[in-house]
C-alpha cells in the first residue's frame, strides 16, 4: 500500500509538468498568432497607404495633363477665331456659324464673346488694355459644358485681341479638384505610413517619440534612416575617424639621447599614448599598434643613427613591426621617417 501511495504521489508533479508545458505551448501559439495578425495588419496598412498615394498621384497627373491639353486647344481656338475675324468689318451669319463650330469642337469652353476693339480699346503711355465690363459684345455664344459639382469646377476668363477684334473666352477647369485630391491623398498616405512605421518599430521593441517624429516629417527617408541607422552610424564614425586622423599633426620623437631599451619604450609609451599597462616589450608593442592604439599618419624619429648605434637590435625590431603594420593595415598607413 505504501508503494502504491508513493507511485501515485510521483504521478502528480509529472501531471502538473505536462499541464504547465501544455499551457505554455498554448500561450506561445497565441502569441505567435497575435504577432502574425499584427504583421498582416501592418502590411495591409502599408498597401493601403501606397494605393492611396498612387491613386491620388494618378488622378492629379491625369487632370493636369488634361488641363495642359485644354490650354493648348484653347490657344489654337483663339488663333482660329482671330483668323476668321481678320479683315472683317462685320460679323456675318456664316462667320458666326464657323465660330460656334470651333467652340463646339471642344468640351471645356463654355462662352465666347467678341468685341469690336475700337469700342473697348484704351491705350496708355506704356500700357494697352481692353475694357469689357458693362459692354455689349458684338457676338456672344454660350453653352453648358460638363461640370459636375463634386468635381469642384472653376470657370476662368481669358482674352486676346488686336486693333480690329477682341476675343474673350470662359473655360472650365478641374485644377481645384486635382489639388484637393493630391493634398488629401498625401495626408492619408503620410498618416498611414507613419502608423505602419510606428507599428513596425514597436514590434522590434525600439519605439520612441523621436522615431515617430522622424517618420511623420521625413516619411520614407525617415524610415530608411531607421532601417539602416547602424550602417549610417558606422559610415559617419569611420568618416569622422578618417577625418580626424587626416587632420592629426605628425608626431616627432627624439631618440638621440636614449641609452637603453627601457628609455625607448618609455618614450614610445608617452608619445604614442600607449596604455598604462604597457609591458615594455616588443610583442606588447605590436599588439598595441595592431589592436589598441592608432598610429599617426606621420611619425618622425630624430637622432635615429644614434639609436641604431646604441640599440641596434631594438631599433631593427621596431622598424620591422612598423613595416608589418603598414602591410597589415594599408588603410591606416603610418609614414615613418628616420632622421
Amino acid at each position: 500500500m505504501e508503494l502504491n501511495a508513493e507511485v501515485k504521489s510521483e504521478k502528480v508533479p509529472v501531471k502538473l509538468d505536462f499541464e504547465l508545458y501544455g499551457s505554455e505551448k498554448e500561450m506561445r501559439l497565441i502569441n505567435n498568432q497575435l504577432f502574425n495578425e499584427q504583421k498582416i495588419c501592418a502590411k495591409g496598412i502599408l498597401y493601403i497607404a501606397f494605393t492611396v498615394l498612387i491613386l491620388s498621384l494618378s488622378i492629379f497627373t491625369f487632370v493636369w495633363i488634361n488641363e495642359e491639353q485644354n490650354s493648348q486647344e484653347q490657344s489654337i481656338i483663339f488663333t482660329q477665331i482671330a483668323d476668321e475675324l481678320k479683315n472683317k468689318e462685320l460679323i456675318t451669319p456664316e462667320l458666326i456659324k464657323n465660330i460656334e463650330s470651333l467652340i463646339e469642337s471642344t468640351d471645356h469652353i463654355s462662352e465666347v464673346r467678341v468685341f469690336n476693339s475700337m469700342k473697348i480699346w484704351n491705350e496708355g503711355i506704356n500700357l494697352t488694355s481692353y475694357h469689357t465690363e458693362n459692354m455689349e459684345p458684338d457676338f456672344q455664344f454660350k453653352r453648358i459644358v460638363w461640370s459636375p459639382k463634386w468635381l469642384v469646377p472653376k470657370f476662368f476668363h481669358s482674352g486676346e485681341g488686336e486693333r480690329e477684334w477682341y476675343i474673350e473666352m470662359k473655360h472650365r477647369s478641374f485644377s481645384t479638384f486635382a489639388g484637393f485630391v493630391l493634398l488629401v491623398g498625401l495626408l492619408i498616405y503620410l498618416t498611414l505610413f507613419t502608423i505602419w512605421t510606428t507599428k513596425n518599430t514597436y514590434q522590434h521593441k525600439r519605439i520612441n517619440i523621436g522615431w515617430i517624429i522622424l517618420f511623420a516629417f521625413f516619411n520614407v527617408l525617415g524610415y530608411l534612416v531607421y532601417r539602416y541607422r547602424f550602417v549610417i552610424r558606422k559610415f559617419f564614425t569611420d568618416f569622422l575617424k578618417e577625418f580626424s586622423r587626416s587632420e592629426e599633426k605628425s608626431i616627432t620623437i627624439d631618440v638621440s639621447l636614449i641609452n637603453n631599451s627601457h628609455e625607448l619604450h618609455q618614450v614610445l609609451k608617452e608619445k604614442l599614448s600607449f596604455p598604462d599597462n604597457y609591458s615594455e616589450d616588443w610583442d606588447d608593442f605590436w599588439a598595441i599598434i595592431a589592436c589598441q592604439v592608432e598610429l599617426p599618419k606621420k611619425l618622425q624619429f630624430i637622432g635615429w643613427s644614434e639609436l641604431e648605434r646604441k640599440l641596434p637590435e631594438d631599433s631593427k625590431i621596431m622598424i620591422e613591426y612598423l613595416l608589418e603594420h603598414n602591410q597589415e593595415f594599408p588603410d591606416w598607413h603610418c609614414n615613418f621617417i628616420c632622421n
